[in-house]
């Protein structure tokens, strides 16, 4: 056997089999000198690529114990609500209640949110950087505080299920008297080692849908979101399961009593941590092969555990949640759209033009508190890969049975085009009721009454919808396969995360712990001459000092300044006695792509800068931006509410 061989592999081969009889071979042709060479590296391509289970394993434990320890305490999406209620599971509270006006929560130690404090102004600040004395007065705090009542409404209504092997880890970390920040991090990484685990699991027998459970399962938001103290690192890995379960299935004839079992039991553990996820459910209902009383059975007691958590959370623990400009009406919601159907297709249209490109963004990688901005080449990178994962599932090998006694057969293949026909249509139904469930959720508790777009969907919430196109595109019977054209797209996407890792792990670096460069500034009262108008003055804020104290004001907007240019600089007019602070550059990749100049990825700024106290509004501010490459140009600026008019307008050509 050659060195590159694969040796027998009893289930491979049954998920590569058409069937119980050998394929009909296709007529011989003879090959030509390019075809021969190609057929041979797509036997030696394919030989390696088998290991997609092993790559992955390798790839995403390395980069979830990296991340576990590189980010920032609570810097992950609601990481502070997650570990509240790790912290109230550990101590007996199956679930949140309410208490006081609209809170809902539970006792946990206080020294959590005195751990979270030093962090609390990160988010969406990335001119913040983390200080060894931020952790410092994170670090020396243990468990032990004083059992307080705190508010996380938004996990207070989760299902104990997926934070189970979290409160394993909490519960040790307190018995060790182990810090309350490092417990964190030992939390994430045993949360995210498993996660990785029961995925490296689902892709090692899934068949012909591994290439895309493997492109969903390393893009950057996966593995952030396993490498987190949080339920979604195995709400993926779980999908990925019942994924797998269903094509090893499909493949083996059939579905054991403990097979089927671990598959309803992934699905309703998905399900009760995220009800919008149910409709999932719906594949049940297609397994070829399983009786109708054992589908229904399966499928029941699947939307009997979400929908008894579900009305549980609803009646103890669930809240609207405050938010600062958005009021939130459910019980109104639902009656408006009750009242008008016809209002529902323009509120989706509408949504999707506004938000389907950040959806997209936010799908492929947004890390932290959506401030760790990934370079645009990897979202294109990454749009490749799951192209070419779909491709290569599209194209894979028809799941079939395996070789068992003629007794043991089913009458009829259960990877006969009728059988995976209604798996792939139940697994589309169930994507698509999915996806509106989350839409319906977020529109009836998080967006104003009569609102003309959906708010608060994030693109993460479709990463195990996306697993689940897998099953949508289970390989089609009258497909010719292309030896080379599978082993090549199959390396492609097993070599992609290898550029994506190392881009995610530099820029969560940089924005966590690099100190932003220096822009020389300088302030004057006037300036002569007519300058291009080009960047924008964006955002100005003002500090509530009291009257007769300097004012702080803060400024940031982006300017035509080169990162090739080291003696840039910007001009500030402004009164006497204003004295610039700080001026620090920000990475701006959206300037940076619009001009499709990378010159500009570093175009924006922030001043801090203090006016001595005055009578009446603040005066207008004009800034001016000074670059060797780009050359001298006037920012755009708010119009001055005395006049009406632009305070630079005169000075530009």
């Amino acid at each position: 056997m050659p060195a590159w061989s694969s040796p027998p592999h009893p289930l491979r081969d049954a998920l590569d089999r058409e069937d119980d009889r050998p394929a009909a071979p296709w007529p011989p042709r003879r090959q030509g000198g390019v075809e021969a060479l190609l057929s041979g590296l797509g036997a030696r391509i394919g030989a390696v690529t088998r290991a997609l289970a092993l790559i992955y394993f390798c790839l995403a434990a390395s980069t979830v114990i990296t991340l576990a320890w590189l980010m920032p305490p609570f810097q992950n999406p609601d990481e502070l609500a997650h570990f509240q209620r790790i912290d109230q599971l550990s101590q007996g509270g199956v679930i949140g209640h309410r208490f006081g006006r609209g809170y809902s929560g539970g006792a946990v130690d206080a020294h959590i949110e005195q751990a979270h404090a030093p962090f609390a102004l990160l988010p969406f600040h990335p001119e913040r950087k983390v200080s060894s004395d931020m952790l410092a007065r994170a670090e020396r705090l243990g468990w032990g505080g004083e059992p307080t009542l705190n508010q996380f409404p938004n996990t207070a209504i989760y299902s104990p299920f997926c934070y189970l092997p979290a409160v394993a880890v909490v519960t040790a970390g307190k018995f060790a008297g182990l810090p309350l920040v490092e417990t964190l991090r030992l939390t994430r990484a045993v949360n995210g080692l498993l996660a990785v685990s029961i995925a490296t699991a689902a892709i090692a027998i899934a068949g012909a849908p591994a290439p895309l459970l493997f492109a969903v399962l390393t893009l950057p938001m996966a593995l952030g979101q396993m490498a987190a103290v949080s339920q979604d690192g195995l709400i993926l890995a779980l999908t990925a399961l019942a994924v797998a379960l269903v094509t090893r299935g499909l493949g083996l004839g059939g579905w054991s009593r403990g097979t089927l079992t671990a598959l309803c039991l992934c699905l309703a553990v998905v399900g009760a941590a995220r009800p919008p996820y149910a409709p999932l459910a719906l594949i049940i209902l297609a397994l070829p092969g399983v009786t109708w009383r054992r589908r229904l059975a399966g499928a029941g007691a699947i939307v009997g555990i979400v929908v008894g958590w579900s009305l549980l959370a609803a009646t103890l623990a669930q809240v609207v949640i405050d938010q600062p400009d958005v009021f939130p009406n459910p019980a109104a919601q639902l009656h408006r759209l009750l009242q008008a159907p016809g209002q529902v297709l323009p509120i989706a249209v509408n949504t999707l033009t506004r938000y389907a490109d950040s959806y997209a963004e936010q799908f492929v990688g947004m890390l932290g508190w959506f401030d760790v901005i990934l370079p645009r080449w990897l979202h294109g990178a990454a749009a490749v890969g799951l192209g070419l994962a779909l491709l290569a599932t599209l194209g894979g090998r028809l799941p079939a049975e395996a070789t068992a006694a003629p007794a043991a057969r089913p009458a009829a293949p259960l990877a006969a085009p009728l059988a995976t026909a209604r798996v792939r249509a139940a697994a589309a139904a169930g994507i698509l009721l999915a996806a509106a469930a989350i839409f319906a959720i977020q529109y009836l508790t998080w967006t104003d009454v009569a609102g003309p777009v959906v708010l608060g969907v994030q693109g993460r919430y479709f990463l195990p919808l996306a697993l689940m196109c897998g099953l949508v595109a289970l390989p089609l019977a009258w497909r010719r396969p292309f030896a080379a054209a599978q082993a090549g797209a199959r390396l492609m996407v097993a070599g992609l995360p290898f550029l994506f890792v190392p881009a995610m792990i530099g820029h969560i670096v940089e924005r966590y712990y690099l100190q932003p460069e220096q822009i020389r500034v300088q302030v004057v009262e006037r300036a002569d001459g007519l300058f291009q108008p080009g960047g924008s003055l964006d955002i100005v804020s003002r500090d509530s000092a009291p009257p007769g104290t300097p004012a702080t004001l803060v400024l940031s907007g982006w300017a035509k300044l080169s990162m090739d240019d080291p003696t840039h600089s910007l001009t500030l007019i402004a009164p006497p006695g204003t004295t610039v602070v700080s001026a620090i550059s920000l990475r701006r990749p959206d300037v940076a792509g619009f001009f499709k100049d990378p010159a500009l990825l570093w175009s924006g700024f922030q001043l801090t800068v203090t006016m001595l106290p005055r009578s009446g509004s603040d005066p207008a501010l004009c800034l001016l931006s000074d670059d060797a490459q780009f050359g001298r140009f006037v920012l755009a600026t708010p119009a001055d509410p005395a006049t009406g008019k632009a305070p630079c307008a005169a000075m530009t050509r």
